[in-house]
């Protein structure tokens, strides 16, 4: 069951007139709804209107940065399909066609195969 604010019949007005100054996805929320009761009980509607202002600012704030979240994801995809080779279908890339037996151990030996020494390090060329 929903949460319902506890408004006074004396506030209703007032109340319902303010709630539609806020963002329509604010409306229902109850944390946004206590915001404004009480900033309407402690200083009237001038403070409302000044916390919805505030909760406006916010809201925005937090639109804007989704929106960057979701731009930043669009770029990395573009950025990934950009990397692809365009002979390369989506079609035939398939989980099936890579196997856990598909690599050997020979397949992720870093030695040089034309290297003598098993002792000497790559690393220590540089």
């Amino acid at each position: 069951m929903a949460k319902r604010v506890n408004i006074p019949d004396e506030l209703q007005g007032p109340f319902q007139k303010l709630m539609q100054l806020v963002p329509e996805r604010l409306q229902n929320d109850i944390d946004t709804q206590n915001i404004i009761l009480v900033y309407l009980k402690a200083g009237g509607e001038k403070m409302a209107r000044h916390g919805i202002e505030i909760i406006k600012m916010r809201f925005l704030e937090e639109i804007q940065q989704e929106n960057e979240e979701l731009s930043d994801l669009d770029n990395f995809d573009n950025d990934i399909k950009s990397l692809r080779d365009p002979n390369v279908d989506d079609d035939d890339l398939d989980d099936d066609d890579l196997d856990d037996d598909d690599l050997d151990d020979d397949d992720l030996d870093d030695d040089d195969p034309d290297d003598d020494d098993p002792d000497d390090d790559d690393l220590d060329d540089y």
